[in-house]
């Protein structure tokens, strides 16, 4: 919600969601490439994504700017990032009824969905092309918390 340019976040498990959401919008933002980005959110949901020690963790482990990330969620445009995520996901169709709902190439598929919820890892691979990153040498990955998105 937008109020005079004041956004207010409601997330289905409250507001440690949401503020690891946030962090994860301004990750994001970075731009550092879809293997980048794959890794650090792989990363940062295997631990508890709302306390910034972990953030600082996964963002050294994957090249990104912890300090950028920190400054990114106390600002308007941090709050912008997750507001346009927040868009996307009430743009979904079907609507979002299960979470973590799993979207490739902004298609859902049912197959794809049932498939990730079993091995994340090994659909995420199956929709890259070329050069894959490291955590596609892996067979399987534990299941991740929450909902995410990657550009």
């Amino acid at each position: 919600l937008n109020i005079n340019g004041t956004y207010y976040f409601s997330c289905q498990h409250g507001p440690a969601e949401c503020k690891g959401n946030l962090y994860q919008s301004c990750a994001l933002s970075q731009n550092q490439g879809d293997r980048k980005n794959v890794e650090f959110v792989n990363c940062i949901m295997r631990r508890n994504p709302d306390h910034f020690v972990n953030v600082e963790k996964c963002a050294r482990k994957h090249e990104f700017n912890a300090a950028k990330i920190r400054n990114c969620s106390r600002t308007v445009e941090g709050s912008e990032f997750l507001a346009q995520n927040g868009d996307k996901t009430l743009q979904l169709d079907p609507v979002l009824s299960f979470v973590p709902t799993i979207i490739y190439n902004e298609v859902y598929s049912d197959e794809d969905q049932q498939e990730s919820l079993k091995d994340f890892a090994a659909v995420v691979c199956s929709k890259i092309d070329g050069d894959k990153p490291e955590i596609c040498a892996n067979k399987r990955l534990p299941k991740s918390r929450g909902f995410f998105e990657i550009f």
